[in-house]
């Protein structure tokens, strides 16, 4: 027997040893995206399933964060048609994610022949009604919220008896309000961590300095903005501005896959910007933006 025949041997058994797991085991092997296959087909069979909708919620943000990995490697790699698919699967588990609803966009109006295996269409379908496909798997509720909506809801309580009414109180005079004094976040000194590039973002976006599909500065939230500098292969590594109302507030160099910008916007709220992925040969960076707790 030789070596090829031995792998294709031990894949198939550990796709066998696979097929039976539960979605809790699926979670215990840090495979999260299995396991919101798992739990969806449960909701499926069994909308009333507690466990079922319980386990779907709180695997989603993993999930979609492996394919959308998924789908940054695959478009790295020249493998639109793959890359297409993982962003399908993102939008069929988080509707309203911005980057993988940008990037079918993108697909749709510069390989129309790709975007029609994973969305079918007509070949005389304008990019409008490619892009109303888009929207419409963007708005569409998911399984998750439609098994929630079908739960029976406790019927509501009596209505209290009508109480008599008290007499009004005596106006209270207050002295002067003390309003919170805001931190001025130019004063904000930014810094950078490693961070984990799992979990929910409020949304992602790419920048590029040759690929003309991306800008080289995009605007962010809260007033924030960050421009992709340049990208180097060797470490893998990219240098970018953030910018706070058209004011330069930080200069990063040298930042890798998973470091994190800690900056502060507008409104004194502390935000993550986090590389999430480096294309050096298009120079082309996916950033993620989260909000701090």
């Amino acid at each position: 027997m030789n070596g090829l025949v031995r792998q294709w041997i031990g894949a198939g058994l550990l796709a066998l040893a696979l097929a039976g797991c539960s979605g809790s085991e699926f979670e215990d092997r840090g495979l999260h995206h299995k396991a919101y296959q798992v739990y969806l087909k449960q909701v499926e069979a069994s909308p009333g399933s507690r466990s079922a909708v319980r386990g779907m919620a709180r695997t989603a943000p993993l999930a979609a964060a492996y394919w959308q990995r998924q789908a940054y490697a695959a478009e790295g790699a020249d493998n639109l048609l793959e890359s297409a698919r993982s962003h399908k699967r993102v939008l069929e588990i988080k509707p309203n994610e911005i980057g993988s609803i940008a990037a079918l966009r993108n697909i749709a109006k510069n390989h129309p022949d790709v975007y029609a295996q994973v969305l079918p269409r007509s070949p005389e379908v304008s990019l409008a009604q490619a892009d109303a496909e888009v929207n419409e798997s963007a708005t569409r509720p998911s399984v998750q919220d439609s098994a929630e909506a079908e739960q029976p809801q406790p019927e509501p309580p009596p209505p209290a008896p009508e109480a008599k009414p008290e007499p009004k109180p005596k106006p209270i005079e207050y002295g002067p309000i003390n309003r919170p004094i805001r931190a001025n976040p130019y004063e904000f000194k930014p810094t950078v961590r490693r961070t984990d590039r799992d979990g929910e973002f409020l949304f992602s976006l790419r920048v590029s300095c040759e690929d003309n599909r991306y800008p080289k500065e995009a605007r962010l939230k809260d007033g924030l903005s960050v421009e992709l500098k340049d990208t180097d292969p060797d470490p893998l590594d990219a240098d970018m501005n953030v910018y706070l109302r058209g004011r330069r507030i930080g200069k990063f160099k040298n930042l890798a896959e998973g470091d994190a910008m800690v900056v502060m916007g507008a409104s004194s709220r502390i935000y993550e910007i986090i590389v999430l992925h480096i294309h050096d040969m298009t120079e082309t960076v996916t950033v993620a933006l989260r909000q701090n707790e």
